[in-house]
């Protein structure tokens, strides 16, 4: 198999630092046609470390997982909205590492929810750890094509994050990966290097939150994650500023600023990005923003453009991208659907619903495993699970962040809105909101 690698500038408190991460040409191609940059084919910013939340957030200290406090030996999951920045955490956890994604070992993922979705004995259990052991051993040995195994000069060991990316749709691997054996994994993997490694692994997927109610759910021997919103405005405000520090940027800034709508779709770091492009893009040669689209009048307008704008690259970048018109109003209504659900409900989810949670990337499951039970919570009904309690939040099992709920009445870039003026009116859009949940419980009665 042929290798490329992925590099990804980011910021720290100590200072600039680059991860470079070995992948096959499938993943790197994948990666970069993720990746936002500007017409100059430049970065737009240099990533601060983003912070992961814990799972379940029960106190504050639980909401600032940050990448350098990811620990060898053990298997992390990091769930989280598409555009969240699960990604990117995850390769920030190291300067050095192997990314391997879903389409890299396929047929063993589709083997593997065919074969042990639900495995009824410890002996089948056994053989589902083995398989997929193996098959994610024989994957890193394709992407690495002995890469490592040249002589290096002694040394200490050397920290590397094994980073598997896009496995919300294969709960049964990573149910069997986190109930493995990860001196096992180690032990295969340790022919493929010539030096001494401490392993980081770390899953990445929309919905690898989604819990089942069946035996066999997450176990205890990982560490779930969620990436949460996380304010971007900013960075975005530090780089429109040195565009050039003119009159019109920081009448931008300002614009961007007091956008009540512009604030909340920033919280989701990918749509962020999408609009810098579109701002930075926009800034031409002469140093300058266009003045003529540039005053208090017509400001908000211009951001209505952009914001509309950026919605349809965002949706271009995610499984949204070949969604009708029709698509993502029905995404929408089950979404609601979802979200209005009792918390204590625990029928499975209908194959639409779960879509939602994993190819889509809109929706995030609160429920959590625990062996008591939590303030401000309630058990989900229908557990089999007989050593752990299936919690959820009295506020509700499934929740949308207020960018999704933005993008969706944006239509994801295919409606427009109504004038700027009434549109900025942050009163309507919760009214708004509040009208659509009031028709849903009606419905439910």
């Amino acid at each position: 198999m042929e290798r490329r690698t992925i590099t990804v500038p980011w910021a720290s408190e100590k200072g600039f630092s680059t991860s470079c991460f070995i992948a096959s040409v499938g993943a790197v191609g994948m990666f970069k046609r993720r990746t936002i940059l500007s017409q100059t084919g430049s970065a737009l910013w240099s990533m601060g470390p983003l912070c992961a939340n814990a799972v379940p957030v029960l106190a504050a200290s639980d909401a600032k997982f940050k990448p350098e406090d990811v620990k060898k030996d053990l298997v992390y999951i990091v769930s989280g909205e598409s555009g969240s920045g699960k990604t990117t955490w995850a390769l920030m956890t190291s300067d050095l590492g192997i990314y391997v994604t879903a389409a890299d070992l396929k047929g063993a993922l589709e083997e593997t929810n065919r074969q042990f979705a639900r495995p009824a004995t410890d002996a089948l259990k056994d053989e589902r750890n083995e398989y997929i052991v193996q098959a994610l051993c024989d994957a890193v040995k394709k992407v690495l094509g002995g890469f490592f195994t040249a002589p290096f000069k002694d040394g200490p060991p050397v920290t590397m994050s094994l980073v598997l990316d896009e496995f919300g749709e294969y709960p049964a691997f990573v149910r069997g990966l986190c109930a493995s054996s990860f001196d096992d994994v180690r032990s295969r993997l340790r022919g493929q290097f010539s030096f001494e490694v401490n392993l980081k692994l770390i899953v990445v997927g929309t919905g690898t939150d989604a819990k089942s109610n069946v035996v066999g759910s997450l176990p205890g021997t990982c560490v779930a994650l969620r990436m949460p919103s996380t304010p971007m405005m900013a960075a975005m405000e530090r780089v429109l500023n040195n565009l050039g520090g003119t009159a019109a940027a920081a009448t931008l800034v300002e614009a961007l600023k007091s956008h009540a709508q512009a604030v909340h779709l920033t919280k989701n770091p990918r749509f962020a990005a999408c609009l810098l492009k579109r701002l930075v893009d926009y800034y031409n040669p002469r140093g300058d923003y266009r003045h003529d689209q540039l005053f208090p009048s017509v400001e908000a307008a211009f951001l209505d453009a952009h914001l509309f704008a950026a919605a349809r690259d965002f949706k271009q970048l995610n499984a949204m991208s070949r969604a009708t018109r029709e698509d993502v109003a029905d995404y929408y209504t089950r979404a609601i659907g979802m979200i209005l659900r009792k918390p204590e409900d625990g029928r499975e989810l209908e194959p639409e619903e779960l879509e939602l949670l994993t190819t889509v990337g809109v929706v995030t499951d609160l429920a959590f495993y625990s062996q008591n039970k939590c303030a401000g919570h309630v058990e989900v009904d229908g557990s089999d699970n007989v050593s752990l309690i299936l919690l959820a939040p009295k506020t509700g099992r499934y929740a949308m962040s207020m960018a999704q709920q933005l993008l969706f009445r944006m239509g994801y870039g295919f409606d427009a809105f109504e004038t700027a003026a009434s549109w900025q009116r942050y009163e309507i859009v919760i009214s708004e909101y509040v009208s659509v949940l009031l028709s849903g419980l009606n419905g439910h009665a």
